[in-house]
């Protein structure tokens, strides 16, 4: 269980987000602001000060590494629990139908080759 580039792409998304909404109050009027939103979610954070913005940003971060740490064991839990199991009870890896039709790395595949391996998922 790694939850570090989830955790990255979480606090990252989580980040651009925040920004983008910052952005979104600069530019519009009042009454389209996000900020009664941030000051609600993000204790200490205060709209349009310098400490308020590091604080949202901080916060979103840590926001995103806490999904993260809840979501991914989660995920992988039922990733083990549901998942589409061969007769050994081994989660079988998925294969791409480039990869079926002996084509590695060109990223096509022929229309036989890709009926076949849709034959086969069919099975």
């Amino acid at each position: 269980m790694k939850p570090g580039p989830g955790g990255h792409a979480l606090s990252l998304f989580i980040a651009i987000s925040f920004l983008i909404c910052i952005g979104w109050g600069l530019v519009l009027p009042d009454t389209l602001h996000m900020h009664d939103a941030w000051e609600d979610w993000l204790p200490g954070f205060e709209f349009l000060t310098l400490q308020g913005f590091i604080i949202g940003l901080i916060e979103s971060n840590l926001y995103g590494w806490y999904t993260a740490l809840v979501f991914m064991p989660l995920d992988q839990f039922f990733d083990r629990t549901t998942g589409d199991k061969n007769e050994k009870g081994n989660v079988r890896p998925v294969r791409t139908m480039t990869q079926e039709a002996g084509s590695p790395g060109t990223g096509t595949a022929t229309p036989t080759a890709r009926m076949q391996c849709l034959r086969e998922e069919a099975k």
